[in-house]
């Protein structure tokens, strides 16, 4: 199966709010799992919630941990475009996923390479609170991951506003 699906998926949970912002969750949610190593983000971690009658939106997340940490191999839970491993996510596989779905390329492009550099400004902030172990992994997938290694920069005018249940806390 391929996260694509589930991105085409999404877009039957965005009719209850602007699809926008549930497309900038969705990527959001996907760039966050790999950029800490969960190689458990399967179709089963991808739930939606029926609030309003037949309305899908996407479900509260859950289960972000860092598998990579405890399994120590670097496979995506799902593929990522032909990427079924870390090593090879890069932001041409976020496109190839929203050519597919048929969203908008910019906004995914846009919104992904803002949640890398969110996710890297803030690491060295919240990695204390995190184990060691799992740290330390992250440190080194962010220096392996072609979508996490390079000097991303995206102006800040430019990039898309997180919707609040994107908002990520060490607890």
């Amino acid at each position: 199966m391929h996260i694509e699906q589930t991105a085409i998926d999404g877009r039957e949970a965005a009719t209850g709010n602007p699809p926008h912002d549930a497309l900038i969750d969705f990527i959001n949610r996907l760039d966050f799992n790999i950029g800490i190593a969960n190689n458990d983000m399967h179709l089963k971690n991808w739930s939606v919630i029926y609030r309003v009658g037949r309305t899908p939106t996407l479900a509260p997340a859950y289960d972000y941990v860092c598998t990579k940490a405890y399994l120590g191999h670097s496979e995506t839970g799902l593929a990522l475009g032909s990427a079924r491993d870390f090593s090879r996510v890069t932001i041409e596989q976020f496109e190839h996923m929203a050519e597919r779905a048929q969203v908008s390329t910019r906004l995914v492009r846009i919104t992904a390479l803002a949640m890398v550099d969110r996710m890297r400004a803030e690491w060295p902030a919240v990695k204390t609170e995190v184990p060691e172990q799992s740290a330390a992994t992250i440190d080194d997938h962010f220096r392996r991951v072609p979508l996490f290694s390079g000097n991303i920069q995206v102006p800040v005018e430019e990039a898309p506003q997180p919707p609040p249940s994107t908002q990520f806390e060490i607890s």
